[in-house]
């Protein structure tokens, strides 16, 4: 169901009137933010000086969201 979602209607990106920015306060959505900004300036939809000035804005916001690992840490195996 979420594939045709967006096979008819791709997601809004930073340029877009409709584009809604993630709050920073995870990896997550840092990650988020970080991919949509490269899909903008690919796309050539913000130029070089927007697209800066919101790397620095994503560069100062991952310095304060604790690090998580996407995946647990797998148990460490017990020595005889």
């Amino acid at each position: 169901m979420i594939a045709s979602v967006f096979a008819t209607k791709p997601p809004a990106l930073p340029c877009d009137k409709t584009y809604r920015a993630p709050l920073l306060e995870s990896s997550h959505a840092l990650q988020l933010a970080l991919t949509q900004l490269y899909q903008s300036f690919l796309s050539r939809k913000i130029d070089l000086k927007e697209s800066t000035f919101a790397l620095r804005v994503l560069h100062l916001a991952a310095k304060t969201v604790t690090k998580t690992s996407p995946l647990p840490f797998p148990a460490s195996p017990r020595l005889p």
